[in-house]
């Protein structure tokens, strides 16, 4: 009989500067004998003014997102467009590039059949926010309590590519999976794999309230918009972002009754936008819009 695990397995409670950021993550695993495909998180406060948030949802094996949170940050802040040209969006682009390659030459996952890893970074520097994903992780934001989503979905993007011309390739992003990256160098199915991640950038005002990471077992259960509600409603009874999260894990596990829907480990992070204020603050500015 299967069996499930309906708690967070994993919690971890972040405040950097006081009234900055308050951050919480937690991974919920759904069933206990899931296979360890591994769903790991990264959260690194650089200085002041700088802050990483990271997902990494592998498949088939760990040893890609294993891989890839370990060295994937380190790849950022040391590339030229980061130290030297402050052209953040290519730093990203190219170290996804470059740890994709660097996996490939030394054959990590290669022992198992399609293992790769979905990821959604965040870079937060000063007021300016950097999201790069490849795959279906995703991260939105709540902005006056207005859905922004802060990475590109990736089947919008298709649809779109799709759309825009019957002759251009359809890209999937994704680190790892090797083979089929290989099997399509020369496409003739309509489809190119790439490492090759999807970078937006925002600037972060008084309206931002909170974001949201989270892995595909999150958006495949509610929309992007019942996820921003909940968490917005939570916030708005002044509940601890850590506890909110649990919550949600408790929510993900019985919406569809005794048989949990998720088939899998589930990560999220929360960033709670502090602007200065205490938490309550941010409470209130979710319960009353404008206070």
């Amino acid at each position: 009989m299967d069996t499930y695990a309906g708690e967070a397995v994993t919690k971890e409670v972040l405040d950097s500067k006081p009234g900055r950021l308050l951050v919480a993550s937690g991974c919920c695993k759904a069933w206990k004998d899931c296979s360890p495909e591994g769903n790991t998180y990264a959260i690194s406060f650089r200085d002041p003014v700088t802050y990483f948030f990271g997902i990494f949802d592998g498949h088939g094996s760990d040893a890609v997102s294993s891989y890839a949170h370990e060295h994937l940050m380190d790849t950022i802040l040391q590339h030229p467009d980061y130290t030297v040209n402050a052209n953040i969006a290519n730093a990203l682009k190219m170290s996804f590039l470059d740890i994709d390659y660097r996996m490939m030459m030394q054959n990590v996952g290669a022992d198992v059949p399609l293992s790769g890893t979905a990821a959604v970074l965040i870079i937060i520097q000063g007021d300016t926010l950097y999201c790069a994903n490849v795959g279906n992780t995703k991260a939105i934001a709540s902005i006056g309590g207005h859905l922004q989503l802060l990475s590109m979905d990736p089947e919008i993007e298709r649809d779109s590519e799709s759309e825009a011309s019957d002759h251009n390739p359809i890209l999937y992003r994704m680190l790892g999976d090797f083979e089929l990256k290989s099997a399509n160098r020369n496409p003739v199915s309509g489809e190119l794999f790439t490492a090759m991640p999807s970078v937006e950038r925002f600037h972060i005002n008084h309206n931002w309230e909170f974001m949201l990471l989270a892995c595909d077992g999150v958006w495949s259960t509610m929309s992007d918009m019942e996820v921003l509600r909940f968490c917005r409603q939570h916030i708005a009874k002044n509940m601890q972002p850590m506890d909110i999260i649990t919550e949600l894990f408790n929510y993900l596990l019985t919406r569809y009754g005794n048989k949990p829907h998720l088939t899998g480990d589930v990560t999220v992070i929360i960033i709670c936008l502090l602007q200065g204020r205490p938490y309550s603050q941010l409470a209130v500015r979710c319960r009353f819009p404008g206070a």
